[in-house]
């Protein structure tokens, strides 16, 4: 084969090798084309499930607002106590409130805002969660499995209440909290009764000494009063309005009856028989007040009298009262032990939190308390 045959032979197979090269270009080219619509709509499928992820990322993001000792808070930490607040001041139906009343004073002599109460009370009660499960934790008491399973029972009643699961969960999330954080809460609530019993109840460590038993005991015997009464109602006792002036006539006619018969030895017949008052004991029909706690006419007349005597017929505007004054007893005196136990725990715990580095994060600032 001659040089010229061997160079026209190289030639043919180079020009060969450029169309083969070509058509793979061309085929690859056509198939792109081909699947140009099927790649793009993969794509957007991709692109949305990305920014999908990304947007439920951001609207579920849970801040840390607080950390207290060791302890982080995040924002439905925080929204859990505040929709508990809330549940325990205006009921079940009313755990989302309108604008005008979360800017509404919290009492008639207050210039705090509802809205702020309800941020400052949950602040104060996290602080509380915290230190007691410090103490839990020194003094090594935790929730055991029948602890575990009354809190689950009370999810359950709550629950039922609020008409099933599904509305729970539409409840928590109308108020910024999740159901993690309900439980977190409710746990803590649980160990703070649990550490009162350990450690501050009857014959416990740090229950009241002999100098705390005699304080509560004065105090107990200075602003409690017992008494018995027969009541007959004027007003509806669901409504408060008054009722018609008939039956007002006809129970005016009664407590004056009632009145010119009663005596020391009859007074319990005559309350078991015409008595409306739903608040005495239902054996003893008595009732222990402190002072403060009955509307002013009633202790106003109730000072005035001396032990075992009969008032007169006292008018408030509830109805008609007919009262005869108790020797007291130590009847609440129990009540008056207990209140000065929780007194004394909750002093402890005010006074641990005075030690004890409390970082409020940026986000806790921008927590604002709307519907």
């Amino acid at each position: 084969m001659t040089k010229q045959s061997q160079e026209q032979n190289l030639e043919e197979n180079k020009k060969r090798d450029n169309k083969k090269k070509k058509g793979t270009k061309s085929t690859v080219i056509n198939k792109i084309l081909q699947y140009k619509k099927l790649i793009i709509a993969i794509l957007i499928i991709l692109i949305a499930i990305v920014s999908l992820f990304m947007a439920k990322s951001f609207l579920n993001k849970d801040d840390k607002v607080l950390t207290i000792g060791n302890i982080d808070y995040y924002e439905s930490d925080y929204m859990a106590y505040v929709y508990s607040i809330k549940y325990n001041l205006y009921g079940i139906d009313n755990t989302t409130l309108p604008e005008a009343t979360l800017n509404s004073a919290i009492s008639g002599d207050s210039t705090t805002t509802v809205a702020q109460y309800l941020k400052d009370t949950a602040l104060s009660e996290i602080k509380t969660s915290a230190i007691i499960n410090i103490i839990a934790n020194e003094e090594k008491i935790s929730l055991n499995e029948e602890d575990k399973n009354l809190l689950i029972t009370k999810k359950n009643e709550l629950i039922e209440k609020l008409g099933g699961e599904e509305k729970f969960k539409d409840t928590l999330n109308k108020n910024h909290t999740t159901i993690q954080a309900y439980d977190k809460m409710a746990e803590s609530d649980l160990l703070y009764k649990k550490v009162y019993d350990n450690l501050y109840s009857e014959g416990k460590i740090n229950d009241l000494t002999l100098e705390e038993k005699d304080t509560a005991n004065k105090e107990y015997q200075r602003n409690y009063t017992k008494i018995r009464q027969v009541f007959l109602t004027t007003v509806n006792v669901d409504t408060l309005e008054m009722l018609d002036e008939k039956t007002i006539s006809q129970k005016k006619g009664l407590i004056n009856l009632i009145r010119q018969q009663i005596t020391n030895e009859n007074f319990n017949e005559y309350i078991k028989t015409y008595s409306e008052d739903v608040s005495s004991d239902e054996e003893s029909f008595a009732i222990y007040y402190e002072t403060g706690q009955l509307i002013e006419e009633l202790e106003k007349e109730i000072d005035n009298l001396k032990e075992n005597e009969i008032s007169d017929i006292i008018t408030s505007k509830y109805g008609y009262h007919i009262i005869i004054k108790d020797v007291l007893d130590d009847g609440k005196l129990i009540d008056v032990y207990n209140k000065k136990r929780e007194e004394k725990l909750l002093a402890n715990i005010a006074k641990r939190q005075t030690g004890i580095m409390v970082i409020y994060h940026n986000p806790f600032n921008n927590i604002e308390i709307k519907n």
